[in-house]
């Protein structure tokens, strides 16, 4: 559908407003050819100044996609950038690595559902030290204080496996384990 040439890495990125020039310098630094489909105008925003294309990277901006779609795309690329609630919950029932970009909120309170989430999380990663790592970026991705920058998210483009490893397992016992319709079946029948 985006006309990619295969063998290459596949990134998705929908965020709100940020500043991907330290992604892109990790991204180049990697060294791995790599197609990126930016979905949304936020995102293009941040993106587009960056004159990404060259031999190595190739990016395009996509419409949105009917929301099936969508969540066929985050299963097949090899790293997502989501925004919000709604495409967060689908990357973490995709089993993928992630970064989650939480809706902005006054006093930069996001960052209490970043971190809730992070200590949700933490339980299906092994090793402590990716998870410290990637903790941080998330926590520093989502700050909207005025002069925070991303780290260096090149350890997440080298963990790319492992990260997808721990992932499937917390997608894994979310479908095991918050299955909605079998709650409320449990929760009716012991009344």
């Amino acid at each position: 559908r985006f006309g990619f040439e295969s063998g290459r890495m596949l990134i998705s990125i929908f965020t709100y407003e940020h500043d991907f020039t330290g992604f892109f310098t990790d991204l180049k630094n990697f060294g791995k050819k790599t197609n990126i489909i930016v979905f949304g105008e936020k995102s293009r925003k941040g993106i587009e100044k960056l004159q990404v294309n060259d031999s190595n990277i190739s990016a395009v901006y996509s419409d949105f996609i009917l929301q099936e779609e969508y969540d066929d795309l985050l299963k097949v690329c090899d790293l997502n950038f989501v925004r919000g609630e709604d495409s967060w919950a689908r990357a973490c029932l995709s089993g993928k690595p992630f970064v989650w970009h939480s809706y902005h909120q006054e006093n930069n309170y996001q960052q209490v559902k970043v971190k809730a989430f992070l200590e949700y999380q933490k339980e299906y990663f092994e090793n402590e030290k990716l998870f410290s790592s990637y903790s941080e970026y998330l926590m520093n991705f989502n700050d909207r204080s005025e002069g925070i920058r991303d780290g260096s998210a090149l350890f997440i483009l080298e963990n790319l496996e492992t990260i997808g490893k721990y992932n499937r397992k917390m997608s894994d016992g979310l479908i095991k384990n918050c299955n909605l319709i079998k709650k409320l079946l449990f929760f009716a029948r012991s009344f």
